[in-house]
């Protein structure tokens, strides 16, 4: 198989965004649209054919181009409608140009990497199929989970959708006021981009929940594309949590679109608190790979700069 190396702007984008909407492993973050907003910068590795794509999201520091995971984007990799194999996902993480000094990019599920020369780790995704009725899939709730759903209808919490995306960053914001340093007003700037444009393309819900006094304890922004809903950002604040709100409105979420054949990706954790409550769903583990490359002479391949 012969790759091409193709820069941003020669990249035909109405025919990349139809083999992501076509492939097997498609999904929002490998839009054209999504990429331009949440990529500094990016480029593409894309068969002679046009069959099998791999974005290439990068920046300069110092003079040295090095590939990075945007934020709001877990998964990036291979996609393509033909079968994926390791091989594959090798040659093409093998292709990278030499020009880029430092990788550190997370593919997707569906792509294995073997190769003792590349550095990687496993990380996991907790995913839930919604094809069944809610009734069965409340059965694979904890008890715990339910008790917060059914205290949180006694206390007359309730959802809207009319939250707009400021009011969600805010809430994060003042909740989490300290706590997320390398996360600069840019990304904040994207990540309300990416809400307003998967919203005017219809594939975009922010959803909120309210006390019976009309106070906001809670909201999550939901984006669909590939028969997969990616639960993209949430925020809860100190009341919230009092009164199970995030688990109220995720319960009201998965009723309401329980029975669609689709799934929906609560993107993490390998953080255990995190884990155990998207398992409180009866989602269940996902892995896929991060994959780490270093090509900085040394002294400079020791320090973690990048």
């Amino acid at each position: 198989m012969k790759l091409n190396y193709v820069k941003n702007e020669n990249i035909d984008k109405i025919r990349w965004d139809e083999v992501i909407a076509n492939s097997f492993n498609g999904i929002v973050y490998a839009y054209s649209w999504y990429l331009d907003i949440i990529a500094d910068n990016w480029d593409a590795l894309i068969d002679e054919n046009f069959e099998y794509v791999f974005p290439i999201v990068w920046r300069k520091k110092f003079g040295i181009k090095y590939i990075y995971q945007p934020y709001f984007t877990q998964q990036l990799g291979v996609f393509s409608t033909k079968i994926i194999s390791s091989e594959i996902v090798a040659l093409f993480c093998n292709s990278i140009p030499s020009e880029y000094k430092v990788v550190n990019q997370q593919l997707n599920t569906y792509n294995d990497l073997v190769d003792d020369n590349l550095k990687k780790k496993i990380r996991t995704t907790y995913q839930l199929d919604l094809i069944l009725p809610f009734d069965l899939l409340q059965k694979s709730f904890s008890e715990n989970n339910k008790r917060n759903y059914k205290r949180a209808l006694k206390n007359n919490l309730f959802t809207v959708n009319t939250l707009v995306p400021e009011d969600l960053i805010n809430l994060f914001q003042k909740d989490k006021l300290g706590q997320f340093r390398q996360t600069k007003p840019k990304d904040f700037n994207n990540l309300k981009n990416i809400m307003f444009t998967s919203k005017h393309k219809g594939i975009g819900q922010l959803w909120s929940v309210y006390s019976k006094e009309k106070v906001l304890l809670a909201g999550a922004y939901f984006i669909e594309s590939n028969n997969k809903i990616i639960f993209l950002f949430s925020a809860t604040n100190s009341k919230g949590r009092e009164f199970g709100a995030m688990s109220f409105l995720l319960t009201e979420f998965i009723r309401l679109n329980a029975g669609r054949n689709i799934t929906i990706d609560f993107e993490g954790s390998d953080v255990e608190s995190v884990a155990r409550f998207y398992k409180s769903f009866g989602a269940k583990k996902t892995e896929y790979i991060s994959w780490f490359l270093n090509r900085l002479p040394f002294p400079l391949n020791i320090l973690k700069t990048f």
